[in-house]
């Protein structure tokens, strides 16, 4: 399983367990730049400690038809933040 994994702060230690191969990103702009990679999982952290937040990185999936890995069943976007106000608004996009 392929994973984006977009955090400022954290590590992806869950999908070490898994043995997934794993990208991880600690901003926006270096998330941007690796869906033009195919990926099965988006792990995605709302506040990534700059103006463009994880929220933005949604908008820009949906608004640019990035197309998430087709091929595999446990394709999809997860959250993995704390904030009850992030988790609101990508749960609403």
């Amino acid at each position: 399983m392929k994973v984006l994994y977009v955090d400022d702060i954290r590590f992806p230690e869950i999908w070490h367990i898994n043995n997934a191969d794993i990208t991880v990103c600690r901003n926006y702009k270096e998330a941007i730049y690796q869906l033009n990679d195919n990926y099965d999982v988006i792990d995605l952290d709302h506040d990534l400690g700059e103006e463009k937040t994880g929220y933005d990185i949604c908008k820009y999936i949906i608004e640019n038809k990035v197309d998430i890995n087709k091929t595999n069943d446990t394709r999809g976007i997860l959250k993995n933040f704390f904030s009850e106000y992030g988790l609101f608004i990508i749960v609403i996009i």
